[in-house]
């Protein structure tokens, strides 16, 4: 008999209703943002990036070395990429790679070009 456990992967309807609403793409725009120093924390994303507009959300992995960084606008969000364009937004001496975030699976980054297909 079985309850089709080993589909998982596959489930259309997603539960978990206040969680994941920020990460929708229903808000202004994301950035993707790189070579973050170590240090770099919630203030510091408040006063680099707030000068652009108001932030909906950030999530910082700063040991990691980059972040996500949401903007209740999508106006705000491009400013700050055309700033970051023209030149360079820097943070404690270092140069921040900032870039549009794009819609794109999560798992198995590096197979990203070879799932375009199933869309």
């Amino acid at each position: 008999g079985g309850k089709g456990a080993k589909g998982a992967k596959g489930g259309k309807g997603g539960k978990k209703d206040g969680e994941t609403r920020s990460r929708e793409f229903s808000h202004g725009g994301s950035l993707y943002v790189r070579n973050l120093p170590k240090e770099f924390s919630d203030e510091d994303c408040e006063k680099v990036f707030g000068v652009f507009g108001k932030l909906s959300g950030k999530t910082i992995k700063a040991a990691d070395g980059y972040a996500f960084v949401d903007f209740e606008t999508r106006g705000a969000m491009e400013k700050a990429l055309e700033k970051a364009q023209e030149k360079p937004i820097s943070f404690a001496g270092q140069a921040l790679n900032v870039q549009e975030k794009t819609k794109q699976p999560r798992k198995g980054d590096k197979d990203v070009r070879n799932t375009r297909r199933e869309l």
